[in-house]
């Protein structure tokens, strides 16, 4: 089995989501991240995939929010000295090439349809395509990426951001290295808007709404039964 370490980026829980402010307040809003975050981290739990998941934040406080789902999760907490997604998608790929990944996944934190399935299936398909990305729904951005091998893992510079899949592509050219792209529909819906929202079931927007919060961690010292989350600093 190919050595994987998936790398999902969270901002944070708070200010977040802004464009959805006309149909939910900022605590619905940061119930919304949490629940997208954990869902994305169960997904990639439950496929199996992965040797290592890896979630880099700059909020020391963020597995709290996030529940179980943190169980033998890795949380890499990103510096005031080192701000943007880009610089956090490199703070994982130094800790996913620390661990000997000979494949990296990177996820957005916000696809409210992502499955095991979905998760499995994408890395799978293209297993012997060097980038392999997923587009998102307007097929102008990168929801998810596939790395393979060591080589273009090191070498591969990240363009998240505006026009990240044209810039992607054109990366993956200058470094020579096979590309494909694939857009499937739990991985292009990324929940940023309100016309998002609406394309959700009832069912799924309440859901969503529930809060994650978790029992706080026992104190230093305390016996614990189960691994729990690990906390590493850049």
């Amino acid at each position: 089995m190919t050595r994987t370490s998936v790398v999902i980026p969270i901002r944070g829980l708070h200010g977040g989501k802004s464009r959805l402010s006309t149909l939910l307040n900022p605590s619905e809003r940061a119930m919304l991240i949490a629940s997208m975050a954990t869902g994305v981290i169960d997904a990639v739990k439950e496929s199996e995939v992965a040797e290592s998941i890896l979630v880099v934040s700059r909020e020391p406080d963020l597995f709290h929010h996030l529940g179980a789902s943190t169980r033998d999760v890795t949380l890499l907490l990103q510096s005031d000295q080192s701000i943007g997604l880009n610089q956090a998608i490199d703070l994982g790929r130094r800790a996913a090439l620390e661990r000997d990944a000979e494949r990296m996944l990177i996820l957005s934190a916000d696809m409210p349809l992502l499955t095991a399935r979905a998760v499995s299936k994408f890395l799978r398909q293209d297993a012997t395509t060097d980038v392999v990305l997923g587009t998102d729904g307007a097929g102008l951005g990168t929801n998810a990426l596939v790395l393979q091998g060591r080589t273009v893992i090191s070498r591969f510079t990240f363009h998240f951001g505006v026009d990240s899949r044209r810039l992607h592509r054109e990366e993956a050219g200058r470094i020579g290295a096979s590309y494909r792209e694939r857009c499937t529909r739990e991985i292009a819906l990324d929940l940023d808007t309100p016309d998002d929202w609406t394309m959700l079931s009832e069912e799924m927007r309440r859901q969503l709404l529930i809060p994650t919060i978790a029992p706080r961690q026992p104190s230093i010292g305390a016996a614990r039964t189960a691994p729990v989350a690990v906390l590493e600093r850049a």
